[in-house]
């Protein structure tokens, strides 16, 4: 967390229906097929989610001064903490609190919080009535303010002493006084975790990680927010005590807050960011509908690649991770799409959708909603063949089932990321993907799968389109298109 992020923050974080531009070259070497230079970009609802290591945050508090805190006499600020101690006596509303109030509100759609909580020591109990420790963003510059908007994470003693996932519409600091929201399978303990908060849209997520750097996940839970809950423009720090005494007792304290406005922080695994599909109406639409005819024919050898997140954990059939068929039944072109089983199916559709030909690898994708992992296929079409590769080694080679592929490029849509052109939406991150009119080799595709980025590739022959996924702006400064460097 700190001194490496390095972005300004004036970047769109989500881009919707109908703002769309074609996609434009970055800098670098030759890529002689440029197709992309044509692709249309993004047409609905993607979420860019940023790696928060190449990005200064908005805000900051070290805790290094009580300065810019307005605090009750029994809450401190010092050893660049903030540190708090609940004895447990009883007494509701016996706090300690505080707030800082911001030079302006956060956004009311995207931003993203870190900090560091130690628990130093807490002992639990089993009265219904608890202390509590809430830690997050409200409207109010009043730590005690009975009609607050509130969005944050929660310590209860309630059912087990339990992280609490809250967001609270105009309501009690206390919750009168146990908080509700969605509550974590992790128990309360002495330990310290690293928190980081998500603002997006209509949803709080938090996740707990037991390292620096957010990269160990312990546990993620996701809330609902009320469309009213806005103007967020202070940070709150409050701990309750329960109002009968052997209410649990809690020390502790908080280092290292960060806030990066309009922002969605999260894991990316090539660059400095990848795209969230949300499985409803995010997609992507590239080029017209002729840049993809190589994808069905059976003269023209191909290679696909990418890193993928499956957001959707048990897969079903049909969910698209691209095509370039339409949902109608009489559609031509290609599709990769989901299928039970954790399974992945390539499939040509061709003569006015009346001949199919597929090939289908069960257990493929995992389940795990947080893990990356790399698929490479490959396409020899005159033998109507393609590989499959999941993170860089060989699942198997099988031939075109049914009809096998189709002639002459037979394609009806532009290339669709995340759909199949309004419909078929799949939940997943995506990042660092190229399309080629050749087959890629094994040492190309283990380097991919190592981490590397297309662009490092020494032979560029045959892409025809890479898409790195790492803004929404293009290199000519126009907002709303999707950056691709695979096209200088």
């Amino acid at each position: 967390m700190g001194s490496s992020r390095l972005l300004s923050m004036n970047m769109p974080a989500v881009v919707k229906k109908g703002l769309m531009g074609s996609l434009t070259s970055g800098g670098g070497d030759s890529y002689p097929d440029g197709l992309c230079d044509d692709a249309n970009g993004i047409n609905s609802n993607i979420t860019l989610i940023q790696n928060l290591a190449d990005l200064t945050p908005t805000i900051t508090d070290d805790f290094s001064s009580a300065s810019n805190w307005n605090l009750d006499s029994t809450t401190t600020i010092s050893s660049n903490a903030l540190n708090f101690e609940i004895d447990g006596s009883g007494g509701i509303n016996q706090t300690n609190n505080g707030y800082r109030t911001l030079t302006s509100s956060v956004s009311n759609s995207f931003w993203t919080m870190e900090f560091k909580l130690t628990i130093s020591s807490y002992t639990a109990s089993g009265n219904t009535d608890q202390n509590t420790l809430y830690i997050g963003l409200t409207d109010t510059a009043d730590a005690l303010n009975n009609s607050q908007d509130f969005l944050g994470l929660a310590i209860s003693g309630n059912s087990g002493s339990e992280y609490i996932c809250i967001s609270r519409d105009s309501g009690q600091p206390a919750d009168a006084p146990t908080p509700t929201g969605a509550s974590f399978s992790r128990s309360v303990q002495a330990e310290t975790v690293y928190v980081r908060m998500i603002r997006n849209s209509s949803t709080l997520e938090i996740s707990l990680f037991s390292d620096a750097d957010f990269s160990t996940l312990l546990e993620t839970q996701t809330q609902s927010i009320s469309g009213t809950v806005q103007n967020l423009d202070n940070i709150q720090f409050l701990t309750l005590h329960g109002n009968t005494t052997g209410s649990p007792e809690l020390d502790g304290k908080v280092e290292n807050l960060e806030i990066f406005d309009g922002v969605v922080g999260g894991d990316v695994k090539v660059g400095s960011g990848c795209y969230s599909f949300n499985g409803t109406d995010s997609e992507v639409n590239c080029g017209s509908a002729s840049d993809w005819e190589f994808l069905n024919d059976k003269s023209t050898d191909w290679s696909i690649a990418f890193w993928a997140i499956n957001k959707q954990g048990t897969t079903t059939n049909a969910k698209n991770i691209l095509a370039t068929v339409d949902n109608g039944g009489s559609s031509d072109g290609l599709g990769i799409d989901t299928r039970t089983s954790q399974g992945v199916r390539v499939f040509f559709q061709f003569d006015n959708g009346s001949k199919s030909g597929t090939v289908t690898w069960n257990s493929v994708i995992p389940t795990s909603t947080t893990e990356w992992f790399h698929l490479s296929f490959v396409c020899n079409a005159s033998a109507e063949e393609v590989s499959l590769y999941k993170n860089g080694s060989l699942v198997s080679t099988q031939s075109v089932g049914g009809d096998g592929i189709g002639s002459g490029g037979q394609t009806d849509s532009p290339l669709c990321l995340g759909a199949r052109v309004d419909t078929y939406y799949y939940e997943m991150f995506l990042d660092d993907m190229l399309l080629a009119t050749r087959k890629l080799t094994t040492d190309e595709i283990s380097d991919l799968a190592d981490g590397n980025a297309v662009s490092t590739l020494s032979d560029k022959s045959g892409i025809v389109a890479y898409y790195n996924f790492d803004s929404t702006t293009s290199t000519d400064g126009t907002a709303n298109r999707l950056q691709n460097e695979a096209c200088p």
